[in-house]
């Protein structure tokens, strides 16, 4: 059974740091976070949250200075092919970005790649477009208080 961890923690500590992370800022029903990868470099700053959805498919954000096929073929398939956009509804007020390019590839998986400031951010996995869609459209920078991180 995988263990939840606290990524808003997480983000926190990063943003302490100096980093501007791209998160969820929540989570679907049912969905877990099951781990956060953060490399506060200067340089090269690296940001990524793994999660497990309601039925148990994987979902992951990466944040890093790279180019889209470069994370492309590292964390979905070294043979992407390119798919259906997604585009933010109008809905959700600030996106990190509006506009996203999909890839599929043939083991299943999706994702979808858009440039945040100086940084690729890549949300694929094995879950639906849907659920990935609802991760891409739940993602924000907004800086967390530490008042709100005491429960």
């Amino acid at each position: 059974e995988p263990e939840a961890v606290d990524y808003l923690e997480t983000v926190q500590s990063a943003q302490q740091a100096g980093l501007t992370p791209v998160y969820p800022s929540a989570l679907p029903k049912g969905w877990i976070a099951t781990g956060v990868d953060v490399t506060p470099s200067a340089e090269d700053p690296v940001f990524m949250i793994r999660m497990l959805s309601d039925d148990e498919r994987f979902v992951a954000v990466r944040q890093e200075r790279a180019t889209s096929s470069a994370l492309l073929t590292k964390w979905v398939d070294e043979e992407t092919q390119a798919g259906a956009g997604y585009t933010v509804p109008a809905s959700v007020a600030a996106p990190v970005a509006r506009e996203w390019k999909g890839y599929t590839d043939k083991g299943g998986d999706s994702a979808y790649v858009a440039k945040v400031g100086e940084n690729t951010v890549l949300v694929f996995g094995s879950a639906s477009k849907q659920d990935l869609q609802s991760i891409v459209d739940a993602l924000v920078t907004t800086k967390i208080r530490s008042s709100s991180s005491s429960s």
